[in-house]
């Protein structure tokens, strides 16, 4: 009969080793280019600048996750190359777009692809020519206050200061 301290230690041998393979099998799978995990094709594509997006962010169509972005690297004219896995399940036509979008307010960035109408479609190591840097929130609350000042100042009855005969 097996004693209580040797029952023990396969237990926690046994519990190690599954953790060990839990890992391991996520591993795998973040390694994986495409969404779906079936090997896929890698694009890119060239922002100006690509505050907040990662290496692991997920790229999406209409919401749905078709692939991660892999890589970030700075061009020799300090542009931003993005590269992507995509699922092989997903083709792309070459005219379609990639912007930055935000989860909410404050939330985790992400790039989202709007398919083109062409007939050709993106291949391994394609291109998607058409980008949208993503949008500041400090920049849009300087146009808002911006807006808000010219609208003030356009609608404020001329002072005195201004001179005769614009009354």
């Amino acid at each position: 009969m097996i004693s209580r301290d040797t029952k023990e230690i396969f237990v926690g041998a046994a519990a190690v080793a599954a953790l060990f393979a839990a890992i391991a099998l996520m591993q795998l799978r973040a390694d994986r280019p495409g969404a779906g995990g079936d090997g896929g094709y890698r694009i890119t594509a060239t922002f100006n600048r690509l505050d907040g997006v990662a290496a692991g962010a997920p790229v999406r169509i209409g919401g749905i996750a078709i692939g991660r972005v892999d890589s970030l690297d700075l061009t020799a004219d300090y542009r931003v190359r993005v590269t992507m896995g995509i699922s092989q399940e997903v083709t792309l036509p070459i005219d379609s777009s990639i912007s930055v979008e935000t989860d909410g307010l404050f939330g985790a960035r992400s790039l989202r692809i709007e398919p083109g109408g062409d007939a050709v479609v993106l291949a391994d190591g394609g291109r998607i020519e058409y980008t949208q840097d993503p949008l500041m929130v400090s920049d849009l609350l300087d146009l808002i206050i911006g807006e808000g000042r010219s609208a003030r100042a356009a609608a404020a009855p001329p002072s005195e200061a201004d001179g005769p005969g614009l009354r």
